[in-house]
């Protein structure tokens, strides 16, 4: 959200989440810390659950909004976990919190404080990030003993500099005996209808991968989507769907489409089981370029 304060002095920013028609007091008691706003025009990363939420501006009108996520990009928080086994809140001391140079480091660390072996537990299960995968401060599920999850909130500890790359740190809140469950599971979100090509892509091998991000979706179609929004200026680029490519391995080739010639190829694949409960069932990345010169014209425009 961009702010323009025009008063001339600092002033602040509240938000608070409705759920179902009511505050949820899982999300009030986090949302409603105040947000320093300066003077000037200034962004701030906000990251309700989708829903009505409430905004404040100092001590003015009260808004409501109602905040769509058409695509299902939320992944759910705290509010919408629901373990299957025995939940045992964690109010641990400073030395136990994680740390690490990147979110996934400090899970880790945390989770090896809390007594998982990486060298003897044989379960191989993911690491899940919850809600919105750019917000500052994260929620996420990480491996234990046995079945056991840690469900821990990540933040910064300080901003990063070209002296001190910024730290992150895990701290834990509880821990799961069997696994966390998202609940309610929401159905797919609507999507266009697929259009599809035939034929083999006119796509040079090797020329790839771009980019290290990958796009994550409830279908193969969001997936892919979700990934050509981190390209370039944002924009979502069309998407389509070439049957006659499959990629080795399985899954499903995609196109990054400009004027509708294909520019990057996406392999889309399933996720793993625990990921999909949590509506990412699909996880989309780009494997080589179509077209280098589209490609340099994108980038020439978005620079521009």
């Amino acid at each position: 959200m961009r702010v323009d304060n025009r008063t001339g002095t600092a002033t602040s920013l509240r938000q608070q989440q409705e759920r179902n028609g009511s505050a949820s007091q899982a999300y009030t008691s986090a949302l409603e810390v105040s947000i320093d706003i300066p003077p000037g025009t200034s962004d701030v990363v906000l990251t309700p659950a989708p829903g009505v939420v409430q905004l404040r501006c100092g001590n003015g009108e009260l808004m409501k909004l109602q905040l769509q996520d058409p695509h299902s990009y939320y992944r759910g928080g705290p509010a919408d976990l629901r373990c299957n086994g025995e939940q045992r809140a964690l109010d641990v001391p400073d030395e136990a919190f994680g740390r690490g140079q990147s979110p996934t480091e400090a899970l880790i660390d945390a989770a090896k404080k809390q007594g998982w072996d990486p060298m003897h537990d044989t379960t191989i299960r993911p690491i899940i990030a919850l809600g919105y995968r750019d917000a500052p401060v994260k929620d996420a599920l990480a491996p234990l003993r046995g079945t056991a999850m840690l469900r821990a909130s990540v933040t910064m500890a300080r901003e990063p500099s070209a002296s001190s790359p910024g730290t992150f740190v895990a701290r834990p809140e509880a821990e799961c005996s069997t696994g966390y469950r998202r609940t309610p599971t929401p159905d797919p979100a609507d999507e266009p209808p697929v259009v599809t090509r035939s034929g083999v892509m006119p796509c040079p091998r090797g020329d790839g991968p771009l980019w290290a991000h990958a796009g994550y979706g409830p279908t193969p179609q969001q997936a892919a989507a979700s990934l050509t929004t981190k390209f370039g200026d944002g924009r979502l680029r069309p998407v389509t769907r070439w049957p006659d490519e499959e990629p080795p391995g399985g899954g499903q080739t995609w196109a990054m489409e400009v004027d509708g010639q294909p520019v990057v190829s996406i392999t889309v694949r399933p996720t793993t089981p625990e990921q999909a409960a949590f509506a990412q069932g699909f996880q989309a990345l780009p494997d080589r370029i179509c077209s280098m010169s589209m490609l340099q014209d994108i980038g020439r425009t978005v620079s521009g």
